[in-house]
């Protein structure tokens, strides 16, 4: 009886691959951010095309130059990011936000592969 609930579900609903489409934790993405990240992708396809030995290295160095700038922008970014909402959590408008991290936790954590209720 449960296979048969489940294929049916399926078939009707379809099934999707679990899998999220961008970041998972987006909120303290900045331009900063964005443009450090589209350098260090750059540089890295720059050093995929190389095939000369010194250029090479050079364009490695740049690489991990830029590698360096896009990891401190993100940790920049999001101390920042997080300083403020904390900032924000201990006002009084905060308050409102507390119950919204904790139902969106809750979300996270339940199990979706069992199903229990169908409803139609």
């Amino acid at each position: 009886m449960a296979t048969m609930i489940t294929t049916v579900a399926n078939e009707t609903l379809g099934v999707t691959t679990g899998k999220t489409s961008g970041h998972k934790e987006s909120w303290w993405w900045n331009v900063d951010v964005h443009t450090k990240i589209k350098d260090k992708q750059h540089s890295f396809r720059d050093l995929l095309r190389c095939t000369d030995e010194e250029e090479r290295l050079r364009v490695g160095e740049t690489y991990k130059k830029a590698k360096r700038k896009a990891k401190k922008a993100v940790t920049e970014a999001k101390n920042t990011a997080y300083k403020q909402m904390y900032e924000r959590l201990e006002r009084k408008e905060g308050e409102h936000d507390m119950f919204k991290f904790s139902k969106a936790r809750e979300r996270r954590r339940q199990d979706l592969g069992v199903v229990k209720f169908i409803k139609g």
